[in-house]
């Protein structure tokens, strides 16, 4: 406002921020960075005094910088201004050519990841313009850019739920829960266009793992019926989610509900047979403190005994085909 603070300045100080908070100063970026993570929460508003003492302004969708692997980098939604001069100006100086400009929300998490969202956590996505909502990001498992649709590690969120439940989703984004069928739906519409990872804890304390060439659910009208592709990689020695591939999504409320009230959970069941002999069900009951003798979460051949083909947790998650990771 004065001149009074020297902005020009060294990069460590543009890291850590210098001046005055009462006065002039810059906050830092490495704050910066951290204020603006999730990148759809911020919208950013540059206020300019002009020589006419006036004040003329623009206003930006959203906002947000990468951290210091990415130099920082600046990423902005569209622009608005309550003047048309200053508009073309304001966007020359905060997005020159090698800046990412965002028109849109990010569609998944690999879009996050290209943007230099590189930290694991709660993101806000929207896949095909329908409207937003949050999902968990993995940004660290091979190159990053999963989409979390399931997780359990504990037994601490009930996954024998409703139709409804399993539709629009349940328990906590930070702990266990089930994404919801109409959001998986959205993102993988397409379904040529990801592939889906199974994580899996077993009792030896190891973890292992499935990669499907790709993956996609139908809509509620096709009860969410599944389509798979074939193992591209795993570290276990059977496919034990291929066998469920066209069946469709039940639960004890909804048909095939006989399986899911056998069994427990949502899962994709074959609703032709009577007995549910299912390779996997990942939404199945979880084993607490060894009170089941045979829990209904289920992974098939993960070891010599039904008991063990028990996962002690898992992990499900997604990301387009294509995704090539960005270093």
């Amino acid at each position: 406002m004065d001149g009074s603070v020297d902005f020009n300045r060294t990069w460590k100080d543009y890291i850590h921020g210098f001046g005055n908070l009462v006065g002039e100063f810059w906050l830092g970026l490495d704050k910066i960075n951290r204020l603006t993570q999730n990148k759809t929460k911020n919208m950013l508003r540059v206020d300019l005094g002009v020589t006419t003492r006036q004040t003329v302004h623009a206003e930006y969708e959203w906002f947000g910088i990468g951290n210091g692997t990415t130099d920082y980098r600046l990423y902005i939604g569209n622009m608005t201004s309550n003047c048309k001069s200053i508009s073309t100006l304001i966007l020359d100086i905060l997005a020159p050519s090698d800046a990412f400009i965002l028109s849109s929300i990010a569609k998944n998490c690999a879009e996050l990841y290209k943007s230099g969202q590189r930290v694991s956590g709660v993101y806000t996505i929207d896949p095909d313009g329908s409207g937003a909502f949050n999902v968990y990001c993995d940004q660290t498992t091979t190159g990053g850019g999963w989409t979390v649709i399931q997780k359990r590690m504990d037994g601490s969120v009930d996954f024998n739920r409703s139709w409804d439940d399993y539709k629009h989703g349940f328990g906590n984004l930070i702990g266990e829960f089930w994404l919801g069928l109409d959001k998986i739906n959205r993102l993988t519409r397409n379904k040529t266009k990801n592939k889906l990872r199974v994580d899996l804890g077993v009792k030896t304390g190891k973890a292992v793992y499935s990669e499907y060439g790709w993956f996609g659910i139908g809509t509620e009208t096709a009860k969410y019926w599944l389509d798979l592709g074939k193992i591209i990689d795993a570290t276990v020695s059977n496919d034990s989610l291929g066998p469920h591939k066209g069946f469709v999504f039940g639960t004890w409320d909804k048909v095939p509900a006989g399986c899911a009230q056998q069994i427990g959970g949502g899962w994709w069941y074959d609703s032709s047979i009577t007995q549910c002999a299912v390779s996997s069900n990942l939404n199945g009951i979880y084993p607490r403190c060894g009170k089941e003798t045979l829990a209904a979460i289920h992974w098939g051949y993960l070891g010599r005994s039904a008991k063990r083909s028990a996962p002690t947790s898992t992990e499900m998650k997604i990301r387009p085909v294509e995704f090539m990771r960005v270093a």
